[in-house]
Order: structure tokens, then C-alpha cells, then sequence
């Protein structure tokens, strides 16, 4: 009887107990993973770039970052803030990856001609229309399914473009007539619905979902508030992994026809669940050729005094104000040259100014933290 005891409180240890456990889970289907398994649906798959550099970094937090493969990434903004543009880019940086695009147009106003401008291989991204959000994410789940069937590498990723959320009605809204009164509260419940029954094969199938959304101006704001908000409400707040907001804030001229040749954009990032959230990164958005990276960076690097001109009218580019013992001088207005021959050296700089490393904030004063709290 003394020994029967002994075994029943044989102590056995936490590995062994865990190996038992996800045997006993996954009889039916595979919903637990050892710790060491590289194919968890929560790992990243990597990042698709945005086509900006600066904002590559501060969404990873590291170089030849971009928005992650496995997650869904939601972009709102005001109107002619480069949602659309910005969602060209990244589908003409996919398809360089060779990686399966599917871009659903429910405003139907892409421009063909634009896009090839951009670099989006029209050959490559078939016309997609679907006629309401119940459709498109009953067709999402079909294509990813099919998709994986002919791809089954998981090393290639998938990208589905929603242009926009607030453009797509639901089917209620398209049975019924124009009376608001009733479809009040629909189209939350269906974002909310559809992105929940999504969310899991997104991350099992390593598959990139971007919904681009617009902003409305809330009726009787209070003056602390954010004025802002999104059509769906906060569905997809809590089922993206990223959720930026673009908003135009210059229009770049000619400097000698004063002719606008395309605007300034800042995109906030609200919620990363990948790198430290509520940064920010400005660009050039060109209407010829979309995201103007390089202007953008050299901007970045001259309100740091990292470039700055010298008295011989040329431009000199040097790395002691962030650690980097060089100097480089080169002509003026030949940033550009200068930066595709010596791109490691500018990554370099970038990595210094932009990777974030988390700080140890426990030996920090309770006096010196600074909480601003929101209403």
C-alpha cells in the first residue's frame, strides 16, 4: 500500500506533464504546440515593406521591416491622405516577394495607370469587386484555402487588400432602403463578425490581411477627445495586430511653377503588438511615382543634423551624432546617387536612430515618470 502511494506521488517534470497534456488536446485537431515549434499561427512570417523606409522601422522596429505576414493591419485616414497609394505600394512590394495578391476595390476607383506607375503588376492582381462585406469575407476564407492548396510553402506569403471598409455596404443595407434607422449598428456587427471567423486562418496560413478604412468626424466631440472615428466602430481596433492613421499635413511645389506635385503625409501608428506603438513617421507621397523614400529619409536625417549643408555649397553626411565614427561629403542635390551607393552606411544610421530597445524603467523615480492620463 506504502509503495502504491509512492507512485501516486511520483513527481514527474513540467515537460513530460506538457507532452501529455497537448497529446490530450490535439486528438482532434493540432490547437497546442510545443514551445520550440517554428509554425506556431502566432509567429511572424515575416514583413511586406510599405515602401517608406522610416515607417518599415518604426512598424517592426527593425530593418526591411513593414507591415507583418500572419496579421491583419488596418489603415484609416482623411480623404487624399495616400490610403489608396499606400496600398499600392505595398501590393507592388508583394508581388516582388511573389507572393499572391488579391486587392478588393469596393469604392471602384483605382486608377490602372497609377498603379503601374507605382510598380503593381496589373497582370498579376485580378479585378475584385465584391458587393458586400458578407461576400468578401466568405470569398477571403475560399481564397486563402484555395490559394494554400497551390502554395502550400508557407514561406511565401498571401496578401488580401480590402479599399474600404466604409465603401463595402452589408447585405441589409443592400435589401433595404435608404432609411438609416434600418441598418443602425450593422456594419460593426458584421466587421466584427467577419473578422473574428478570419482571424484564425490568417495566422494558421500565414496570410497578410490590410483594411483600409476612412475617418468621420464624431457630432458633439468633447474637447479632450479623439474627433475622430472609423466606420465599423471598434471592431477592428481589437482584431489588428497594427492600426495606423494617415493624415495629409503639407503639399509638396515646384519650386519654380509652384505647381503642386503631390503631399505630405503622417502616419500615426495606434496599436503594434509587434514593436513599441504610438510612433510616428513622415513622407512624401508623389503623384508620378508614389512614396518619394529617399527625399523622406534625407529629410529625416537633416532635422537631425546627421546631413547638413557646408559653406562649399556641398552636403555633408556624418554619423557622431549617433555613434558612428564617419564622414562622407558629397555635391548638392545628389542625395539620391549618394544614397543608392552607399545604402548599408544610411541603414546604419537608421538602425542607431530608429530600432528602439526597450528601457529598464524599475530603478526610475516615481517623480520622474510622466503620466498624461486620457479621458
Amino acid at each position: 500500500m506504502a509503495k502504491k502511494d509512492e507512485e501516486d506521488k511520483k513527481i514527474i517534470s513540467i515537460e513530460d506533464f506538457n507532452e501529455e497534456i497537448i497529446k490530450i488536446v490535439n486528438k482532434k485537431d493540432k490547437a497546442m504546440y510545443k514551445p520550440e515549434d517554428t509554425e506556431k499561427p502566432s509567429n511572424v512570417g515575416g514583413y511586406i515593406s510599405t515602401g517608406s523606409t522610416i515607417l518599415d522601422y518604426q512598424l517592426a522596429n527593425q530593418r526591411y521591416g513593414g507591415i507583418p505576414i500572419g496579421r491583419i493591419t488596418s489603415v484609416s485616414g482623411d480623404s487624399s491622405s495616400g490610403k489608396s497609394l499606400l496600398a499600392f505600394q505595398i501590393i507592388a512590394n508583394a508581388q516582388k516577394m511573389r507572393a499572391p495578391v488579391f486587392y478588393a476595390d469596393t469604392e471602384r476607383a483605382s486608377d490602372e495607370r497609377f498603379m503601374k506607375r507605382v510598380g503593381v503588376q496589373l497582370d498579376k492582381l485580378p479585378p475584385w469587386y465584391p458587393k458586400s462585406l458578407e461576400d468578401f469575407f466568405e470569398q477571403t476564407e475560399k481564397i486563402i484555402i484555395k490559394t494554400r492548396e497551390a502554395f502550400p510553402d508557407k514561406e511565401r506569403p498571401v496578401l488580401i487588400v480590402l479599399d474600404s471598409v466604409a465603401a463595402t455596404p452589408c447585405e441589409v443595407e443592400n435589401e433595404n432602403n435608404y432609411d438609416a434607422n434600418a441598418r443602425m449598428g450593422v456594419l460593426g456587427k458584421t466587421l466584427s463578425l467577419g473578422l473574428k471567423k478570419i482571424t484564425q486562418i490568417v495566422g494558421s496560413e500565414c496570410v497578410t490581411v490590410l483594411l483600409l478604412n476612412q475617418l468621420r468626424m464624431k457630432i458633439n466631440a468633447m474637447r479632450f477627445e479623439d474627433p475622430f472615428v472609423e466606420p465599423g466602430g471598434k471592431a477592428a481596433e481589437f482584431y489588428t495586430s497594427v492600426r495606423m492613421r494617415l493624415h495629409k499635413k503639407a503639399k509638396v511645389k515646384d519650386p519654380i511653377t509652384n505647381e503642386i506635385l503631390g503631399v505630405g503625409c503622417l502616419a500615426s501608428i495606434k496599436k503594434n503588438k509587434l514593436a513599441p506603438a504610438h510612433r510616428e513617421a513622415y513622407f512624401n507621397l508623389m503623384f508620378d511615382r508614389g512614396i518619394d523614400d529617399e527625399g523622406s529619409v534625407f529629410e529625416f536625417l537633416k532635422e537631425r543634423e546627421i546631413v547638413r549643408k557646408r559653406s562649399n555649397g556641398n552636403t555633408i553626411f556624418e554619423g557622431d551624432k549617433c555613434g558612428i565614427n564617419f564622414e562622407k561629403e558629397f555635391p548638392s542635390n545628389s542625395w539620391r546617387s549618394f544614397h543608392q551607393e552607399n545604402e548599408e552606411m544610411v541603414l546604419d544610421v537608421l538602425d542607431k536612430l530608429l530600432i528602439k530597445e526597450y528601457t529598464d524603467t524599475s530603478n526610475l523615480n516615481t517623480e520622474q515618470i510622466v503620466v498624461e492620463k486620457e479621458e
